[in-house]
């Protein structure tokens, strides 16, 4: 059985320099209208997240690192992995506006962020690991500086947790939610879960890397 009601979809900012590369993901439960033929428009959350999220995302790396145009992606379901999923992708290739002065920390240093939901339990709850490049200068002893959590809050609150993406009347929504992966192959409910707030830890952490990044 497909995804009900509508469909998930992965929103990708990424930043890369050379062949490395920095991903911040974030899912959402696009709702289909009940009351019209307005369903949900991925595009239109490309272009939101490139007119209101990217610019902060860009803050966090110097200008020697790209940051790609906002990508959006149906997700695999594993309940039909085989079906066909869209793809959308919104703005062009800009470079970072961050700081590049000397004393730049590893660029795996990075702020994790804790996603909130609706229900409690660990699938229901996410994490959001915020990189970029930094100084030795916003970090003490393993904790950021205030300016630096100050601008991943900033970044935080720009994702939007609920927009309207439909044109017209509608009922369609746009709901960021942790995806619970194990719990829609087991075809268990709720495997989405709608965030409704963020913690944004100070300690400094490593992102977690993958080959060739």
């Amino acid at each position: 059985m497909p995804f009900s009601g509508g469909k998930i979809v992965r929103v990708s900012l990424v930043a890369t320099k050379g062949g490395r590369s920095q991903v911040n993901t974030f899912h959402y439960d696009l709702s289909d209208s009940f009351i019209s033929d307005h369903d949900g428009d991925p595009q239109s959350l490309a272009d939101y997240f490139r007119d209101h999220v990217r610019g902060d995302f860009a803050g966090a790396f110097p200008s020697a690192w790209q940051i790609q145009p906002v990508n959006v992606i149906e997700e695999i379901d594993p309940l039909a992995p085989t079906a066909p999923r869209s793809e959308w992708s919104s703005g062009a290739p800009i470079a970072g506006t961050g700081d590049g002065s000397i004393d730049l920390l590893p660029s795996g240093c990075c702020t994790v962020v804790k996603l909130v939901s609706e229900h409690v339990g660990k699938r229901h709850t996410g994490r959001c690991f915020v990189g970029g490049v930094r100084t030795e200068a916003n970090q003490a002893n393993g904790i950021w500086s205030s300016s630096v959590i100050t601008a991943v809050t900033a970044y935080m609150n720009h994702v939007p947790k609920q927009p309207d993406i439909a044109e017209g009347v509608s009922t369609a929504e746009a709901n960021w939610v942790v995806y619970s992966r194990t719990a829609r192959a087991a075809n268990q409910t709720p495997y989405t879960s709608r965030i409704t707030s963020f913690i944004v830890r100070p300690e400094v952490h490593y992102l977690r890397s993958r080959a060739n990044q």
